[in-house]
This record gives structure tokens, C-alpha cells and sequence, in this order.
């Protein structure tokens, strides 16, 4: 692979078979029945060929380019669609939608991985929010600083997907939407915290989501309370930390600064703060890790819950309050 990283869809898929999974070819006919989600891009994509060709950069007319994934058993296919609302009328998951947004070191194969895990584990509609976050052939520090700076410029991008959800979900026919909930992993909550930055979010419908989650969030905890305390698009903020998270300790060293994802200060007063260090452990992606979700289940249970719009149940037996606050919770 070069070094901008080019993935042609055709030998992404080829990738997929390695990892022992039948892939159906590129023209292949997706069956209705399969499994669909939704994936929305920022990615340069050339099509002259008659191919896909995902790069690992940012477009640079800016434009949102929308696909469904199909899955059934080890058969992926990937579809383009026109707009938001065709991507979005084919999903068939649940009428429960998660919006999702990844963090660092994620090339387009990564995310079409992760939607599809996702999805399969917690049953949730998911939209994919696809950005270019790893270079391959750069060195770690160049890699991860490059990401940083991505996730800011693709604040127009995702700006405008906030909107045309609002639009979507505000649309009384479109019945197949009855839930809607937002999912930052690691660098992917710098994504929203920039977006709100640039644009704040009054714009936005009130009752755009009903759970936002920070998980392990990978952006500067100092002064995060302001944004966080200016959101009033959804019902509930949860953030999920770790001070153990030893990714988030590369990522202190590599900003020199304490991440919210590992060291919370000064909480939001509109905002849920979960421990997870007892479960967690020394795991960055304890929502998808299987040794942690059959260790402890109640971890499942939390992600399933917030992931398909309930509001957690703080008095929950497998949580408790850190220090006496009414915000602060610790997960064991």
C-alpha cells in the first residue's frame, strides 16, 4: 500500500476474506433481508474507475458521501447511496439509531469493522461517521497529531450530518426511527467537541438524541465542563473514563495535557460520570472487548442500555457513588 494509504473497496474486501470471511464481490446483488447499516464518509473518494477508491484523506470539496453496509453471516456489501435519507430508509437493524464516530488510527476498513461489530453485539441501527484518522507509513507522534488536526476539519462535514438528522427525525413518517443516540470513542469526541466549538449547538433540534456518550474520550479534560454544560440537543450526557486506560496514557504524554478520558476535572453539571477502572481494567475498548463483557456483564448491559436511548439506572447494585457526588459513579 502506498503511503497515502489508498484502499480500493475491491482489495479491502479481498482483506476481509483473509480474515477468514466469504465477502461478496464488488457487483454482487445484496439481498433486502440481509443486515444494513448506515456509513457516511468524509473521505476522498474516486470512482473513475468504476471502483470505489477510499484515500486516506479528507475530501476536498468537503462533501458527505453516504453507503449502506449489507451483512449477512461472512457476506459484506457495500452500496452508495445519494443521500442521507435513502442511506438511512435502508437500515434494519432496530428502529433504535446510534450515531457513531471513531477515534484514532482507523483507516476505512477499521470503521466498516467496528460498525458492523457494533451493531451485531447490541442490536442498534448503526451510522457509521467515517474520518481519516491513520496514515499508514507515518511515524506514531506524526500520526496521531495528524489525526488531531483531521478531527477538526472535518467540523463543516459533520456539522451538516447533525442537521440533516435533525431533519430526518423530525419527519413523521419515517417511522423506522424511534430512537436516537450519539457514541464518541477515544479521538472521536473530539470530532463533536470541535464542532460544538465552531458552530455551538442551538442550531441543532433540542430532541436530536437522547443519550450522548464521551467513551474514553481522547480530548484535554481541562475546561471540557463549558462545553459539555452548553448541550441542549439531547436528555442525557454520560462520560465514560478509566484512569487505568493505557491508551489514553500515550495520548497524555503525546498532548501534555490530562485527557477527560482518564482524569476528569471540573465535572459538567449536566453530565454522568462513570468509572470504569474496576471493569474496565487495562482496556480501551471495553464495550467491544469479549474478556471484559463475560467477565463482567453488567459492563454489556450499560453500553446496551445507553446505546439504545434508555436513560442508566445510577442506583443500579453494580454502581456506586465516588466521593458522595450526584454525578460521579464508580462501575464494579
Amino acid at each position: 500500500m502506498c503511503k497515502r494509504g489508498l484502499l480500493v473497496l475491491l482489495l479491502f474486501l479481498g482483506l476481509l476474506s483473509k480474515a477468514n470471511k466469504k465477502v461478496l464481490s464488488a457487483d454482487s446483488t445484496y439481498k433486502s433481508s440481509d443486515s444494513c447499516i448506515v456509513f457516511v464518509t468524509t473521505r476522498a473518494v474516486n470512482t473513475e474507475s468504476g471502483m470505489h477508491i477510499f484515500d486516506n484523506t479528507v475530501a476536498k470539496d468537503n462533501r458527505l458521501r453516504f453507503y449502506n453496509i449489507y451483512f449477512k453471516g461472512k457476506e459484506i456489501k457495500i452500496a452508495p447511496r445519494k443521500t442521507l435519507e435513502e442511506a438511512m430508509d435502508n437500515a434494519n437493524i432496530s428502529t433504535d439509531f446510534m450515531l457513531y464516530t471513531e477515534g484514532h488510527g482507523k483507516l476505512f476498513s477499521d470503521n466498516v469493522e467496528r460498525g458492523i461489530q457494533t451493531s451485531r453485539l447490541y442490536a442498534v441501527s448503526v451510522i457509521m461517521f467515517d474520518w481519516p484518522s491513520k496514515v499508514p507509513g507515518y511515524k506514531v507522534e506524526k500520526d496521531f497529531h495528524t489525526s488531531f488536526r483531521t478531527a477538526r476539519s472535518v467540523t463543516k462535514q459533520f456539522n451538516e450530518l447533525l442537521l440533516a438528522l435533525g431533519e430526518y427525525r423530525n419527519n413523521a413518517h419515517k417511522e423506522n426511527i424511534t430512537n436516537l443516540s450519539m457514541f464518541f470513542h477515544s479521538m472521536g469526541n473530539a470530532v463533536l467537541l470541535n464542532t460544538l466549538r465552531k458552530y455551538g449547538s442551538e442550531k441543532y433540534n433540542s430532541n436530536l438524541a437522547d443519550n450522548i456518550i464521551f467513551n474514553a474520550p481522547c480530548v484535554p479534560s481541562r475546561g471540557h465542563y463549558k462545553l459539555l454544560e452548553k448541550l441542549c440537543i439531547q436528555k442525557n450526557i454520560y462520560v465514560m473514563y478509566n484512569k487505568k486506560d493505557p491508551a489514553l496514557k500515550g495520548a497524555t504524554f503525546l498532548l501534555g495535557e490530562f485527557l477527560l478520558g482518564s482524569r476528569p476535572m471540573r465535572l459538567a453539571k449536566n453530565a454522568n460520570y462513570l468509572d470504569l477502572k474496576k471493569v474496565a481494567r487495562i482496556s480501551h475498548n471495553c464495550f467491544l472487548r469479549e474478556s471484559i463483557l463475560s467477565s463482567y456483564p453488567q459492563v454489556q448491559d450499560i453500553y446496551n442500555d445507553l446505546f439504545h436511548s434508555r436513560a442508566l439506572n445510577v442506583h443500579d447494585v453494580c454502581i456506586e457513588s465516588v466521593g458522595g457526588t450526584n454525578n460521579n459513579f464508580c462501575v464494579f
